[in-house]
């Protein structure tokens, strides 16, 4: 999720992978930190809305916020209610969290690959984390495509053989 704040006024958008595209938010914060959030379509239909509850604890000299979340379908039909704890931290660079996604098909082999893994835009301290998540996902992925691309053994033709004759 991305978000930019001017005054009160928050814009961004966070990507959705079963979506497969940023969505984008609207909406506002106030001076004690609650926040409301509007999410919409490609037509700017509201399709969402994030509403963020901020209550300062109180176990610590220097106790981080803990904030009750609540997101709610734009037509009410779905709910869903959330306690979480945040700590402030301010990145000399703009940066923000970007999923990437690997979709591969291949109708002859008859399989799909959809990967999602995380990269960290906007920071050069993170580059080796970038380097070493994509090239993990992508070992993963290429084993994957390997596997499936074997010639069946002979052992998995009577095996698939006896299999298809129980049915």
């Amino acid at each position: 999720m991305t978000l930019l704040r001017d005054g009160e006024h928050l814009t961004g958008s966070y990507f959705y992978p079963k979506v497969g595209k940023n969505i984008a938010l609207s909406g506002t914060i106030d001076k004690d930190g609650n926040v409301s959030i509007s999410e919409s379509d490609d037509s700017g239909k509201q399709t969402g809305v994030f509403k963020r509850e901020v209550e300062a604890a109180t176990d610590s000299p220097d106790p981080p916020e803990r904030d009750r979340w609540q997101v709610v379908a734009a037509d009410g039909s779905k709910e869903l209610r959330f306690w979480c704890r945040s700590s402030r931290w301010n990145s000399p660079a703009p940066m923000r969290f970007a999923p990437k996604v690997i979709k591969e098909a291949n109708k002859e082999k008859h399989y799909t690959v959809d990967a999602v893994y995380p990269q960290i835009e906007g920071d050069a301290r993170f580059d080796k984390f970038n380097r070493e998540a994509r090239s993990l996902i992508t070992k993963d992925v290429a084993a994957f495509k390997t596997a499936e691309t074997v010639e069946p053994t002979s052992t998995d033709n009577v095996l698939a053989d006896e299999a298809r004759d129980r049915v």
